[in-house]
């Protein structure tokens, strides 16, 4: 199975001491994650709320997210974000291959709420 960026994170975050959990679409790379990437959870976002399924895999919250997704599934995870936390931008792959606007939640409220920090950066 290929490396994405994310998973190369998500064993950096490992490395480092960090509880990590990743986001994939399908059980097979799910497993991957934990199985193979030694990720301590996985979250399929074609199969479950992204909200109540990042709560269950973080019940302690999260502090930091590598984003580069976009859309609902990054609201599920800004939702459970602990204060202060750390969001890292890397892309929007949600909303690239979108042929009119999208409307997404707004942001704001939670980054103000929880006093996020967000930084977009290209790799």
């Amino acid at each position: 199975m290929p490396l994405q960026v994310g998973t190369l994170v998500g064993q950096i975050a490992k490395l480092q001491g960090c509880r990590v959990v990743g986001i994939a679409g399908g059980e097979e790379k799910c497993e991957h994650l934990v199985k193979e990437l030694g990720f301590d959870a996985a979250v399929d976002y074609k199969k479950k709320n992204i909200l109540t399924a990042v709560r269950r895999a973080a019940p302690g919250g999260v502090d930091c997210y590598f984003d580069n997704v976009g859309g609902n599934i990054s609201n599920g995870v800004m939702m459970n974000m602990n204060m202060y936390g750390r969001i890292a931008v890397c892309g929007a792959i949600t909303g690239y291959n979108d042929t009119k606007p999208v409307l997404y939640p707004a942001i704001q409220p939670t980054m103000v709420a929880f006093q996020l920090k967000m930084e977009g950066f290209f790799v």
